[in-house]
């Protein structure tokens, strides 16, 4: 199933809407036509128009700039809002890039969308690209993510330093249909409820390396929807919950896949499902401030599949009844209570068991220890398992723990074991040099 099959890709925004960007921003620059009205300042502000953006390329148009001050005001009307066309098109972006070829490069801008504005600092559509070196990225209103990317567009920030402060304001974010967001040696804070350091939308990558990320009122990293992939390497994140997931309309998964780095929780826990579907990976990854004492929870029908590689981590796993929790170890040590439906430890791994378990499916090979007596109880054994004697440990079946996952239109997700299955034909990039 197709969750977008009655969503057909449009090429570009409807004519109304992009007349209205390109004759309302102050600075376009259009196919082989550029419209200068920078008039000799390294000043750029929108105005307080529906549409208006400070910086505006299509068809082709290039932009180059450096040390520019770049000035959000545009604010959508209510019509406006409800088509949310900030979130399809980036309407009222500081800057925004539209097409194939049209690209704007901003060398250490100072880029600030302000409180009355609806606008986005930087976002790119339907293959436009911008790319920022240094700078700073600021907004404080309402939908004012740092950079987004919707409809194939591409952003690419490197050393920038975000910071948002209003309702639904990701430091980097992608919408629909997806988007494309590389970011490296950044710092991100975001500030309030709503506002993640990092929103991955279905049918997006978002990528970061040695980036530091701090969600002062949201989790640090969403992936919402269906089929976002997002890559961590080496980068440092908290937030009220450190990698959660929601809204999944489809049976497809999103994917979150964290190589080293460190992860921290200042409300709930480390990993999360909250009614939607992901494969979350971490290898080589350090667990930091865990605020809840969960490591991983799955909870209002969602499903998590958390796979550790080479890692140590300490806190419970649970979830809530109909909701799927599945936690595989391939060379890490575990120290928690767990109440999952799948629980696998390899023969690389120790699970040492700090309270009562509960566990519909039991797939043991690895070490099991307690340091004061406990009970794990579970529904079946996998194929092969032979339970251990462990001292402290009293096994017990009870066949009426059981998947109780009872959400319809899901599938298994693609591939197997830690390390990142990448969905179908997405590996994971390599890291860069």
């Amino acid at each position: 199933m197709d969750p977008f099959q009655n969503m057909p890709t449009p090429t570009a925004p409807e004519p109304e809407v992009e007349a209205r960007m390109a004759s309302l921003s102050a600075y376009t620059a259009i196919g082989d036509a550029v419209t200068d009205r920078r008039n000799d300042t390294t000043v750029f502000a929108s105005t307080h128009e529906a549409g208006s953006s400070a910086i505006y390329t299509r068809d082709g148009g290039t932009v180059y700039l450096k040390d520019p001050e770049i000035h959000g005001w545009g604010e959508m009307t209510p019509q406006d809002l409800r088509n949310e066309l900030g979130s399809k098109y980036g309407f009222c972006a500081a800057v925004l890039s539209n097409q194939k070829t049209s690209h704007v490069t901003l060398v250490n801008p100072k880029i600030v969308c302000h409180e009355s504005s609806t606008a986005n600092g930087a976002y790119a559509i339907f293959g436009g690209a911008v790319v920022i070196e240094g700078g700073t990225i600021d907004t404080c209103n309402r939908q004012g993510h740092g950079v987004d990317a919707s409809y194939g567009g591409h952003v690419y920030c490197n050393g920038t330093k975000i910071h948002t402060g209003g309702m639904n304001s990701g430091a980097l974010a992608t919408d629909f249909q997806g988007g494309y967001i590389t970011v490296r040696d950044i710092e991100a804070v975001t500030e309030i409820p709503g506002s993640p350091g990092i929103y991955t939308a279905g049918k997006s990558i978002i990528t970061a390396y040695n980036s530091k990320f701090v969600s002062k009122g949201c989790e640090a990293v969403m992936v919402a929807h269906s089929l976002g992939h997002t890559y961590l390497y080496d980068c440092d994140l908290t937030g009220t919950v450190g990698l959660n997931t929601h809204n999944s309309m489809s049976p497809e998964y999103s994917y979150v896949h964290m190589f080293g780095g460190t992860l921290n929780s200042t409300a709930g826990s480390i990993l999360c499902a909250e009614d939607g579907k992901a494969v979350m990976n971490l290898d080589r990854v350090s667990i930091g401030q865990t605020a809840d004492g969960n490591l991983a929870f799955a909870k209002a029908g969602g499903r998590l599949v958390a796979n550790l590689a080479d890692m140590d981590a300490t806190g419970n796993a649970g979830r809530e009844e109909t909701s799927y929790l599945e936690i595989n170890l391939k060379g890490t040590k575990l120290s928690g209570a767990v109440n999952a439906t799948v629980l696998s430890v390899d023969s690389a791994s120790t699970w040492t068991v700090t309270g009562d378990s509960r566990i519909a499916v039991l797939a043991l090979e690895g070490t099991v220890c307690a340091p004061a007596p406990v009970t794990v109880t579970y529904g079946a054994l996998a194929e092969g398992t032979v339970l251990p004697e462990a001292e402290n440990v009293t096994f017990l079946q009870d066949p009426s723990i059981v998947d109780d996952y009872q959400q319809k239109m899901m599938m298994p997700p693609p591939g197997e074991g830690p390390g990142g299955p990448g969905g179908p034909g997405m590996p994971p990039p390599p890291p860069m040099g």
